[in-house]
């Protein structure tokens, strides 16, 4: 997404979703309306992929991929506890709406896998864990072109990171299970 884009694109969640509940008081500045956008942004997301790993435990039966869902667990939960400190210090909730009218919404990514079979569950849970670590890198890239506040912005680094090191697991796990030797659980770890 291009600087001017993402700006815009900031800008617009910011004016739409940013205001506080009634009760809360308003901290925010312009200086960080992208920092406090990934914030509050952010939270939701994390919770999201926090319930879709939730609903895989128990189902996944490729202990590399089970590893996976639980190191994510930990770290989405950590993230949550210190951006819900940041938010908290601002009088500031998460965002917690969609900006799809509802209607339009597509499933939700629990909803699809909670219908999917056992035998193809791995390789769902794969698909769905990448797309939200695209989602959520591209959250950080945003963080990371516009952000101001430098505890936010080395957030976002370590999330950055944190996601393509898992896109390119799950790429490598995703390419060695299609061959023959992968076809089974444990195949191609």
């Amino acid at each position: 997404m291009g600087t001017a884009l993402a700006a815009a694109v900031a800008a617009a969640l910011v004016a739409g979703c940013a205001a506080p509940a009634a009760d809360r008081p308003t901290v925010a500045v312009a200086a960080d309306a992208t920092d406090l956008w990934f914030m509050q942004h952010l939270v939701p997301h994390l919770r999201q992929t926090l319930s879709v790993v939730t609903l895989s435990e128990g189902r996944i039966t490729r202990p590399e991929l089970a590893r996976l869902a639980e190191a994510t667990r930990r770290q989405d939960q950590a993230h949550l506890v210190l951006l819900q400190t940041w938010l908290d210090r601002r009088g500031l909730a998460p965002h917690g709406h969609s900006h799809q009218a509802v209607d339009q919404q597509p499933r939700s990514d629990l909803e699809r896998l909670a219908r999917v079979p056992d035998a193809r569950f791995d390789r769902a849970f794969a698909a769905v864990l990448a797309a939200r670590s695209r989602t959520g890198d591209r959250l950080a890239a945003i963080e990371l072109g516009q952000g101001q506040l430098p505890e936010v912005r080395e957030l976002a680094r370590r999330l950055q990171a944190e996601h393509r090191r898992q896109l390119r697991q799950l790429r490598a796990w995703t390419n060695a299970w299609s061959g023959p030797e992968g076809a089974q659980p444990g195949g191609g770890g």
